[in-house]
């Protein structure tokens, strides 16, 4: 990782960040007789994207729910969509390969205007609206950069400085073979294909090991893509060997599962049989000198001989409880553990000393009727809003933010209409200021005759007129004539001295 030159080291170097905002049109339908409807919310449920030659490819997954009161049962339905929204977005400064961060949020316009009509000779009410998108993107690319030793940038006759910065050491990826029990009367036998991800998921470095836990949510599907109305909740814990890996390091782990076979045992019992993809990448905080020159073999190249990085300032975490009461749209005798609750529409903003974090806990509940023992469907969408000590934040600066679920209960009240449910989101967060380094000028260590008539020279910690006008040839008096220096004895590092020639 060194050599006698400096300290080479992989960082995410930004190329290229904006923002956009555009509108799209949404639509729901709604089935039966609606005789009054709520405006729709819509939810940011996943935002993902990619770098292409000149362009990002975005696709935006949005959750679109409304409430209406059927008017031939007289009871108040609830309606979801989920509606995925793809866009290019125009950069000339992106490249393949280059790893793009999205930050997205999205409000509907409450004008919504309700159409009905009739769908296989059942009437229906057709709801049409729009949504803004507001959407922010920073793409990186992974470099090797040089930085000085402390004793290069000691002798040489630029401005050094000291700043902490995320490296990247390694890159780890591992497949791990899924064996996940299932037993269900009524679900399984509808599913033709099941879809699996990892929630919640969370990363603990250990010595040449990384340890990932999480919650791996399986959902059962339609032939057609639909759900089949049920999904289970397995907690995993999977260890990764990372040669390389300390206790102190970071590891960012993203989960992924590409294909799920159902084995039937028996008529209640079945078996899925996958696969689970883990990547990730092991980075670690270092201070280092950051000088003008980037070192021979360096894999940056600019046209402006500059290179931008993100600096650490500081980070914070934190822990929300919530607790809030539940009430069912029928009793129920028990919910069906563990729950799948997941953190969703993540926002923050950055003020003085604090990041400010908001989103939705979302919990999908399978309640167990209390009369006639059928599994349904309870979801609940909580909103929040947390601050997160983050010392040395200012508006402006970017900031990381991680949540995940840490732990959630739910206890059905005597009563079996209602429950208390308690939950526990875990917070992190690191915020960056952007840093902008040129390349400056270098002397050499024994300077050469030059054609300039001057010399700027920028001053370190230790050097005196005595040291300055030795390593350049020149007398002190001419250097003090030149700079008006009226205590000479007195010169501060990062001051400009002119050395005459």
């Amino acid at each position: 990782m060194s050599n006698s030159a400096g300290i080479k080291r992989t960082l995410a170097l930004l190329h290229s960040a904006g923002e956009t905002e555009f509108t799209v049109p949404l639509s729901c339908l709604l089935p039966g007789e609606v005789k009054e409807f709520t405006g729709p919310e819509v939810t940011v449920l996943e935002a993902r994207a990619a770098a292409l030659k000149g362009e990002i490819f975005t696709q935006i997954a949005l959750l679109l729910e409304t409430y209406f009161l059927d008017g031939s049962t007289g009871l108040t339905e609830k309606k979801t969509n989920v509606i995925n929204v793809a866009r290019l977005l125009p950069d000339e400064k992106i490249r393949p390969g280059n790893t793009v961060e999205v930050d997205v949020e999205a409000t509907v316009d409450r004008n919504w205007l309700p159409r009905e009509e009739m769908n296989q000779d059942r009437q229906t009410t057709m709801l049409a609206g729009k949504a803004k998108i507001a959407l922010k993107y920073s793409a990186y690319a992974e470099e090797e950069v040089t930085f000085l030793r402390p004793a290069a940038a000691e002798e040489a006759a630029a401005e050094a400085e000291a700043i902490k910065i995320e490296t990247i050491l390694t890159h780890f990826k591992e497949l791990f073979d899924l064996s996940l029990p299932l037993e269900s009367e009524e679900v399984l036998p509808k599913a033709e294909k099941f879809s699996g991800c990892l929630a919640n998921q969370r990363a603990t470095v250990l010595y040449n090991w990384v340890k990932v836990e999480g919650d791996l949510v399986v959902t059962a599907e339609k032939e057609n893509g639909t759900a089949a109305g049920d999904s289970y909740v397995f907690p995993v814990k999977y260890f990764v060997e990372v040669k390389g890996a300390r206790e102190g390091m970071d590891a960012c782990v993203t989960g992924q599962v590409p294909f799920f076979i159902r084995e039937e045992q028996d008529e209640k019992q079945h078996l899925l049989r996958g696969l689970l993809r883990l990547e990730g990448r092991l980075t670690g905080e270092e201070t280092l000198q950051v000088a003008a020159e980037r070192g021979t073999g360096s894999l940056y190249h600019s046209p402006h001989d500059h290179f931008q990085v993100e600096e650490i300032v500081s980070s914070g975490s934190s822990q929300l409880l919530i607790e809030r009461q539940i009430f069912f749209r029928r009793p129920v005798r028990a919910i069906r553990e563990p729950v799948d609750a997941r953190v969703r529409n993540l926002r923050h903003e950055v003020i003085n000393n604090k990041v400010i974090v908001r989103g939705v806990l979302h919990k999908q509940l399978f309640a167990v009727d209390a009369h006639s023992g059928t599994v349904f469907l309870h979801e609940v969408d909580e909103s929040f809003v947390h601050f997160v000590d983050v010392p040395g934040a200012r508006p402006g600066m970017r900031a990381q933010v991680n949540a995940h679920v840490e732990f959630v209960k739910v206890d059905i009240s005597p009563d079996k209409e209602s429950a208390r449910q308690v939950a526990i989101i875990a917070f992190r967060v690191r915020v960056k200021r952007l840093v902008k380094k040129e390349k400056i000028f270098k002397p050499p260590h024994h300077p050469q005759p030059s054609p300039k008539k001057e010399i700027i020279y920028i001053v370190r910690s230790g050097d005196t007129i005595w040291k300055i006008s030795r390593m350049f040839g020149v007398p002190m008096e001419a250097i003090i004539a030149a700079n008006n220096l009226k205590n000479p004895d007195l010169i501060f590092p990062g001051q400009k001295l002119i050395i005459p020639k």
